[in-house]
C-alpha cells in the first residue's frame, strides 16, 4: 500500500513521564497539512497538552482519566 504508515511501530519520542509518536508530512506524505499524535503517560503523570488556535485538534482519552484545559490567544 503506497499510503500506509505503521504508526504504533514508528520510533517513539521519550520524555520524563511518558512518550509520544507523531506522524506528519515529514514521515507520511499523505498527511499534507495534517498531523497525528499518540500520547502515552505513565500512571500519576500530569501533562496538559496545548491547543493551537490556528490548527484543528481532537483529543481522545482511550483509557484512564484526563483533564484538558483551554486557553484563548493572548491569555
Amino acid at each position: 500500500m503506497p499510503n500506509a504508515f505503521r504508526f504504533e511501530t514508528s520510533k517513539p519520542r521519550l520524555f520524563r513521564g511518558g512518550m509520544f509518536r507523531r506522524a506528519s508530512k515529514k514521515n507520511f506524505e499523505a498527511l499534507c497539512g495534517l498531523a497525528i499524535q499518540s500520547l502515552r503517560l505513565d500512571p500519576g503523570v500530569v501533562r496538559e497538552p496545548h491547543v493551537h488556535p490556528n490548527a484543528h485538534q481532537l483529543d481522545y482519552c482511550v483509557s484512564g482519566r484526563a483533564r484538558v484545559g483551554m486557553e484563548a490567544p493572548h491569555n
